[in-house]
């Protein structure tokens, strides 16, 4: 397993551009490739945008399907930023309130690049070179504020990401699939898009921050048996989740999530993702949350393949 958080966590461990998410891919291809697994992409824009999910294994006669969002997210310019696994629309003004903040500091040093223009540009030189260093600092000004891929995401969601990988050759043998998602982050149309396209009848198992974190949660839709989980060796807490189609769990009619965090003004969230501090994972918790996941899926805890 040390194997696999070192691969997806740091060697494919940034998954937000076009080209870091279309070389994950390929490697991901390629390692499918050569234990002779079969897989499928398929592909939607939606909005201007390109989403590529990837599906693994036979989806068309698999019970259960283990799902995580492969994308990394943005870095977050809110050293309070939070993630609500269970609430989108928070998710959304935590996106909105870093909008606010890089359009400040543009409007800052753009208000600063001026009166560098007015006070000392044009009292100390030439009228053609304070206009290009202004210019220089304008353009300096946007490119700090651009978007940028946060660099560790053990959290969010690389953790997920490489125990599923943990458990591909299970699929050869057992009634179970993979979907990785694309765009399932910093919002939930990957996952629309996932129900788009397989059958709601089977099992949906969401996987997400599971690297670190207080307490760990098994959500579910009302009337979702999970009692093997929850009366497993680790304590989860126990959650039936409403029916809102705005969130991961209520796009699926028989589905699970499982996450860590910890309650925080009567909502569940995961800290420190986003950011350069997303770098803690608890390996043995893992190992501990795959081997409750195989016995869920009724087979037997194999040896863990790594890299």
């Amino acid at each position: 397993m040390k194997d696999l958080m070192m691969h997806y966590g740091v060697t494919l461990g940034i998954r937000y551009t076009k080209k870091q998410k279309d070389f994950f891919v390929n490697q991901l291809k390629e390692e499918l490739n050569k234990n002779r697994i079969e897989y499928q992409i398929k592909t939607k824009k939606v909005l201007g945008k390109s989403i590529n999910n990837i599906l693994i294994g036979n989806m068309r006669d698999a019970e259960t399907v283990l799902v995580c969002a492969y994308d990394t997210p943005r870095h977050s310019w809110n050293p309070k930023t939070k993630y609500y696994p269970f609430n989108e629309k928070k998710n959304t003004k935590q996106i909105t309130i870093d909008l606010i903040l890089k359009t400040c500091l543009v409007i800052l040093l753009l208000l600063l690049s001026y009166l560098l223009y007015l006070f000392v540009l044009e009292e100390y030189f030439s009228s053609s070179i304070s206009i290009v260093i202004l210019l220089s600092c304008v353009i300096m000004s946007f490119v700090l504020v651009k978007d940028k891929a946060n660099k560790v995401n053990f959290n969010l969601n690389s953790a997920s990401l490489a125990l599923i990988m943990s458990m591909i050759e299970y699929i050869k043998h057992n009634n179970i699939a993979i979907a990785f998602v694309d765009e399932g982050t910093e919002s939930i149309d990957g996952f629309k898009f996932l129900k788009e396209t397989i059958n709601e009848a089977k099992k949906i198992i969401i996987l997400d921050c599971l690297a670190s974190g207080e307490q760990l949660v098994c959500a579910h839709r009302k009337g979702v048996d999970c009692s093997t989980l929850l009366n497993g060796d680790l304590d989860f807490i126990d959650k039936v989740y409403s029916d809102d189609t705005n969130n991961r769990l209520g796009l699926f009619k028989n589905s699970i999530l499982l996450c860590s965090g910890e309650i925080v003004d009567k909502q569940f969230i995961s800290m420190n993702t986003k950011s350069k501090k997303d770098i803690n994972v608890d390996m043995e918790r893992l190992s501990r949350i795959r081997t409750e996941l195989i016995k869920f899926v009724g087979g037997k805890n194999e040896t863990i393949i790594s890299k």
